[in-house]
């Protein structure tokens, strides 16, 4: 499908932060020319989070500290509804956006265990994340450093 020129503009500032002296857009290249099998909306909604960073900002300064409070330790929990559950996605865990976002942090932070967590309502695939979010501390669970 490709990717939709807002989000190309967003990926191209990534382009322009670092991660251990990469580019975080080399990081997530495989994401930008992932094949969607979703509709070009779902993946960008998937995609894109335009909320406050200060927690990303806080969990990749403590990642990049030596000795940090995160250096070893890193938990990414999702909360959504159809997209993070996997929907259109060839293979669940492997394909899907949640699985991809997870293999990047961890092919960018290589010496830190980072834990994954898909919060969403299994079996319901077309449950919207506004029906989802009250359930938070069921589906994604608590001491999340990122959700």
């Amino acid at each position: 499908h490709g990717l939709a020129p807002a989000w190309s503009r967003y990926y191209q500032r990534w382009s322009h932060m670092t991660i251990k002296g990469q580019p975080v857009s080399e990081l997530l290249k495989d994401m930008q020319h992932y094949n969607f099998t979703l509709t070009r909306g779902q993946a960008e909604k998937s995609l894109v989070y335009m909320g406050h960073n200060a927690r990303l900002r806080r969990v990749l300064h403590g990642l990049h500290a030596p000795g940090g409070q995160l250096a070893g330790n890193f938990t990414l929990a999702s909360l959504g509804g159809a997209v993070t559950c996997g929907a259109g996605a060839s293979r669940l865990d492997s394909s899907d956006w949640f699985s991809l976002t997870a293999g990047a942090m961890r092919r960018a932070f290589p010496s830190a265990t980072i834990t994954a967590r898909r919060g969403c309502a299994k079996g319901q695939a077309e449950l919207p994340l506004h029906m989802a979010a009250p359930c938070a501390q069921q589906l994604a669970g608590t001491g999340a450093d990122v959700v």
